[in-house]
Parts: structure tokens; sequence; C-alpha cells
């Protein structure tokens, strides 16, 4: 019989940093527990598909993660990075995804495999806050925290800046092209927006509605006759172009359904539930805010990782997870079998 093999996990039991725990773990297991630490841990802030609908990209606490219809217990982790990401964006075929953290880095990778990640750090004042690519492909149009708000103009290949902009609206929040890509409209975090000519930036006309609640999300109809602004105060509101009037509002979740009709996607901050209503499929991803306990069976085949929430997980060796631990106070501090 195997001799096990003892591996020291240093593990924050304290916001001083204070403790540690010794955990038992089978040489087979190492690399899997590396795994299972990387998966599901953090806090999701932000979701969306892939143009054809077969991957799902989550961002928050964590970086990044993208789900594949195909493998959903097997999510790619691009090296195991770790960052607050902040804005996302999928490129119109679906090959390329470009992730913008709070470290004010931008992140393309490639999701064919055939590039190793580009990362750039381009001279914005603040992280980003979203991200959209043009509908042929380039450019890439990147919001940032500045204030007044900032939007960059990027080459997809290489992560340059071509241009910058400046539109007369605060602190950017979220940004969108027009399917026919001529316009792009930009929302602030004062509940204002505008629309702009996608060639030259230029104002066209502004929107202060909103009742001072931050645009939380922006839509074109597929027809481009008309424009969704989502604000925090969970209203849409919708206006007609070219003349930008007012056509009413609708709550948020009525407003912007999933690209894919057949898929929804439902975002809490301790669950991602991914819902395929055409074949009654479902699956539910567990996050918790940081690991702070881990303990491993004898075998290597059972995973249970504590949270600095009130939820932690069961895990098999390949990540699979067999159930949620739920405690009435957190955090979970020592787990053991």
């Amino acid at each position: 019989m195997k001799r096990f093999v003892w591996v020291l996990l240093t593990l924050v039991l304290t916001m001083s940093g204070a403790g540690a725990q010794f955990v038992p773990i089978t040489p087979e297991a190492v690399a899997a527990v590396d795994v299972v630490r990387a998966y599901g841990t953090g806090i999701p802030t932000g979701g969306g598909f892939s143009p054809d609908g077969l991957r799902l990209a989550l961002i928050g606490t964590f970086g990044v993660q993208v789900y594949t219809f195909s493998a959903p217990d097997l999510p790619e982790t691009f090296g195991g990075e770790r960052f607050p990401a902040s804005a996302f964006a999928f490129s119109p075929d679906g090959v390329q995804l470009v992730v913008g953290g709070q470290d004010y880095g931008l992140r393309a990778y490639d999701l064919s495999g055939q590039r190793p990640p580009l990362t750039e750090y381009p001279s914005a004042v603040g992280a980003p806050t979203d991200a959209a690519y043009h509908p042929s492909g380039a450019p890439l149009a990147i919001s940032t925290y500045t204030a007044p708000g900032e939007i960059l103009l990027l080459d997809p290949l290489d992560l340059s800046v071509q241009a910058t902009w400046s539109p007369p609206l605060a602190i950017i929040t979220q940004l969108a092209y027009s399917p026919d890509g001529a316009r792009v409209v930009v929302g602030d975090r004062d509940g204002a927006a505008a629309l702009l000519d996608s060639q030259t930036g230029e104002a066209l006309m502004t929107w202060p509605d909103g009742q001072g609640s931050a645009v939380t999300d922006l839509r074109f109809d597929a027809d481009g006759a008309a424009v969704w602004i989502g604000h925090a105060d969970g209203q849409a509101r919708r206006y007609t172009l070219p003349d930008g009037t007012f056509g009413g509002a609708v709550p948020l979740a009525e407003a912007f359904t999933p690209t894919f009709p057949d898929l929804s996607l439902d975002i809490t901050p301790s669950t991602v539930t991914i819902t395929d209503t055409s074949a009654a499929f479902s699956f539910s991803l567990p996050f918790m805010d940081g690991v702070r306990a881990v303990a491993v069976t004898d075998d290597g085949l059972g995973i249970a990782i504590g949270g600095g929430g009130t939820v932690g997980g069961l895990f098999s060796r390949d990540g699979t997870l067999y159930a949620n631990v739920f405690t009435e106070s957190a955090p979970i501090r020592t787990m053991a079998y």
C-alpha cells in the first residue's frame, strides 16, 4: 500500500492571517486539489453566452472561467490566472474572449488554443468597465473607470490602442454596438446615456433619464431601430431611433433576455445556474468567497472545500460537485473527514 504524502496547505483562517491546517493528500490528489481550488471559488459578478451558444463565460473575483456545454464540469481557467475581472466580451466568431481586470489589465484568450493569451495594460486611468467588439470583429471598444468617462478603441489582434474617445458623460459603465456597427450607445454611473458615431466617437444625442440610477445594461433592437437602456432601479427604458424618442419602460428582466431563448443564466453571490429549457437540462456551479479550508479523503477521491461565505462544497477529484454545504454563520474555517 502506498504511503501517503503529507502536504502542508497554509490556509487563511482569520483576517489577520493567523492559523494553519495540515491536510493529508495522496500524491495523485495533489493536482486534483489544485484544480478544484481554482474551480468555483470567489464571487461571480457577470457572465454571458458565446455567439454560437456553445460556451458560457463567468467573471468575478476569481478572474474568468469558460464553460463548454459539452463538458460543463471542466472549466477553462487559462493557467489558473486569478485576478478580479470587471468586463468581458466574446468576438463575433466566438474564437476570442477579452477580459478586463481591476488591475487595469486586458487579457485576450484564443479559445481555439492556437495562441497564448495576450496581455496589455493600456494607459487608462481606471479599470475596464465593459467591452464590445464591432460586428465585423474590429475594433474592440473598452470603457474604463475614469472621470470623465473614456473609451479605448483597440486592435483585437495585439490589443494596441488605436484611438481614444471622451463622450460627454461621467464614469462610463456600459457600451454596445448597433447591429450594423455604425453607432455605439454608452451609459454612465449617473444614469445618463449617449449615442455615438462609431467612426468618429461624436455624440449624436444624449439621454439624461434614469433618475440618477446607474446604467447597468445596454442593447439595440435586432433591427437597430431602437435602443434599450437598463438602469440600477430595475427598469429598462426604450428609445426609438433616429429621433431618440422615449418609448416607455419595462422591468429589466423582461427587456434583457438571453441571446439564446433556450438558455437562461441566473447569477447569485454563491451559485450560478444555467438551464437549457429545450432539453430540460440544468446545472449549477457553486462559488465561495475564497478558500478557507480544504479536506481530502485518504484515497483522494473526495474533496471538501470551505469558503469565506456561508457555503462550502463536496467534490469528486475531477471537480464534479456532489453537494453544497451551508452553514448558519461564516466563514467555514476547518473541515475534516
